[in-house]
């Protein structure tokens, strides 16, 4: 979820660089279906737009009212930048950017779709948690001018002509209100005590979690009380910054005719930004539920359709570990930026700041911060970690346990 405010300031998965080649952008629109490769990285997808000739790799983003460019890349392709602007999401602060005037993205496999995009803001904060550097966003401007085929599984966006779209699948549809830009639908927790709370909820394909809940939801339900057993740690990386949670589970998850089962739910509190506060909506449905479904978005009908995928019934499964592992290029390895008390990792005395160097023998670098996340989600696995701390390294063991 991703809010931009006009008010001045007082002024590895995938491959590491777009690969499509491009064109000029045209004045016409490709007729027909258009199928894009997509790449996933933490849940995020990732699509090539082009910049003129120049390749970027833009975040699809149904949780960003509008679409956005990087700043530094602003920057870096000599783009005026005009007066400044601050944009807020999860976590506690702001961050930096600024307006852009007559500067559009397109696609190369459609050169007649252009989006123009209205400003900059600073992404970069991103690129440790990702593994990559995203480039820009593109949001409801983008999707409102296409029904969107997302096909996770096949790594396929497929963009179709809303006047001559016609569905005829096995999906689940599901009515959408656009509020403010945003996808809103109602879905219902179904509690492990019985109890069921209906929200209303953003579909928001930039959320790399599963089920998000806001403050005022939480609170309402009383559901720090109802949902466990659950364990506090770093969840979610915004404009904002990173936002902390008490990540638990729920029995299920319905979206209209669509039930997911255990799915891991987050409990926001105090500062994480826009979650803490907002009452415009009372969670965000993102990537980690989303991921199980060929995903429809239908913004000219106002409907989504969820078709399940072939890893529908896949368990959720949260971080075994304790630490949070981010990038560190200038270290290459990893760098633990967290670790919670009581958990595999503060029993072997992993620390913050700590570098890894290598896992169970292979160079931490290579292997990438995504592939690192996903063997910390093994139950009962040992994992051999070269650690680097104050000069000297050592090889830490954490076995692998369920925390929530």
């Amino acid at each position: 979820m991703l809010a931009l405010s006009a008010r001045a300031l007082g002024a590895q998965a995938g491959p590491a660089s777009p690969g499509a080649a491009c064109a000029p952008a045209a004045s016409a629109a490709a007729p027909g279906p258009i199928s894009l490769p997509i790449e996933l990285a933490n849940n995020h997808i990732y699509v090539t737009v082009c910049a003129g000739s120049r390749p970027l790799w833009f975040l699809l983003d149904s949780g960003a009212g509008v679409s956005l460019l990087d700043l530094g890349t602003a920057e870096s392709l000599g783009i005026p930048l005009g007066d400044r602007v601050e944009a807020r999401g999860a976590g506690p602060r702001s961050t930096r950017g600024a307006r852009l005037t007559g500067f559009a993205v397109h696609l190369p496999q459609d050169t007649g779709l252009s989006v123009e995009i209205p400003a900059a803001i600073a992404l970069d904060g991103l690129t440790p948690y990702e593994g990559r550097q995203p480039q820009g966003i593109l949001g409801y401007d983008f999707i409102t001018r296409r029904v969107l085929q997302i096909d996770y599984h096949g790594r396929r966006l497929v963009l179709h002509d809303p006047a001559t779209f016609r569905y005829g699948g096995p999906g689940v549809r599901v009515p959408l209100r656009l509020v403010g830009n945003f996808p809103h639908l109602g879905a219902e927790l179904v509690l492990a005590d019985g109890g069921r709370v209906t929200a209303d909820f953003v579909l928001d394909l930039g959320s790399s979690l599963a089920v998000a809940l806001t403050r005022p939801l939480v609170d309402a339900h009383g559901l720090r009380r109802r949902v466990g057993p659950t364990i506090e740690r770093p969840a979610g990386r915004g404009a904002g910054g990173t936002a902390r949670s008490e990540i638990g589970r729920v029995a299920a998850l319905t979206i209209g005719g669509a039930r997911i089962a255990a799915p891991l739910v987050y409990l926001y509190g105090d500062s994480a930004g826009v979650f803490s506060v907002t009452t415009h909506f009372e969670g965000n449905i993102g990537g980690e539920v989303l991921r199980r479904f060929t995903v429809y978005l239908d913004y000219a009908r106002q409907e989504a359709i969820l078709e399940p995928g072939p890893n529908h019934d896949e368990p959720f499964e949260a971080d075994m570990s304790g630490a949070v592992f981010i990038s560190d290029s200038a270290g290459a390895g990893l760098r633990v930026a967290f670790v919670t008390a009581g958990t595999p990792a503060a029993e072997a005395g992993l620390a913050p700041a700590d570098l890894v160097l290598a896992v169970d023998g292979r160079a931490a670098a290579d292997l990438g911060v995504g592939a690192v996340r996903a063997l910390m989600r093994q139950a009962g696995t040992i994992v051999a970690l070269t650690v680097r701390r104050d000069g000297r390294d050592r090889v830490v063991r954490l076995t692998l346990r369920r925390l929530v």
